[in-house]
């Protein structure tokens, strides 16, 4: 929930769409929520479990990594969080070792 990020966040309020968010840094979540953030949690698990409550189980529809990181835990966290036919977006620069029964 860098700058990109947030602008992220502010565009898809602005277009209607249900915006949820993660960042290891809690300030990033309340300064998002601010600008348009459903919900968001800086805790990978408590994420998770965040998407599944808030959507009924299916997922997202779309999940938008605006990270920068060479961990694949990104990456393989927002396959988990996206619903079946959905689809991730790479904005940022994220390790790309996506476990493959993910897809």
């Amino acid at each position: 929930m860098g700058l990109i990020g947030q602008i992220t966040v502010q565009l898809l309020h602005a277009n209607g769409c249900r915006v949820f968010g993660l960042d290891l840094d809690s300030q990033r979540i309340e300064r998002a929520r601010a600008c348009g953030l459903d919900d968001g949690s800086n805790d990978p698990e408590a994420f998770q479990r965040l998407i599944r409550d808030r959507t009924g189980g299916r997922g997202c529809d779309r999940t938008i990594l605006t990270a920068a990181t060479k961990s694949n835990t990104v990456i393989n966290l927002a396959m988990e969080v996206t619903r079946a036919r959905g689809a991730v977006v790479i904005v940022g620069d994220v390790g790309l070792n996506v476990e493959r029964t993910a897809f």
